[in-house]
């Protein structure tokens, strides 16, 4: 998967590494970007995580129409968090569902009981 920031028409890959480690270059890349405000580092981890995203949403609210809302808002509140992320405490795609469990469990509330290890997981506690 390859990415371009259109304003500079430099590519969001990285030529070093391996698949892994290249993958890993290129969504560090695009989280710095992001962090600065460019709208097509958000557009390619949109593209590179939105099915993560979903599925982890869906996994707890459990309705396809509400987890589409739920994984949407997500990506809506990533350009304005995005600048908290800290590359060292833990890899983005951790980061980014912690950020999606918090809002699934939000979204569900307290009507639906939620499983121990999904309240855990939103917390970010030990288990």
């Amino acid at each position: 998967m390859e990415g371009r920031d259109e304003r500079t028409g430099t590519s969001l890959r990285t030529s070093t590494g391996t698949g892994g480690e290249q993958q890993t270059a290129l969504v560090s890349r695009a989280v710095k970007r992001a962090q600065t405000g460019d709208r097509d580092a958000l557009a390619f981890l949109y593209a590179r995580y939105a099915d993560d995203v979903s599925g982890c949403v869906r996994s707890i609210v459990r309705d396809g129409d509400d987890a589409q809302d739920v994984t949407r808002d997500v990506f809506d509140r990533l350009g304005g968090m995005i600048g908290t992320y800290g590359e060292r405490e833990m890899p983005f795609w951790e980061w980014m569902l912690a950020l999606a469990r918090s809002l699934a469990v939000d979204y569900a509330g307290p009507g639906r009981p939620v499983a121990a290890h999904e309240a855990r997981s939103a917390m970010m506690l030990p288990s």
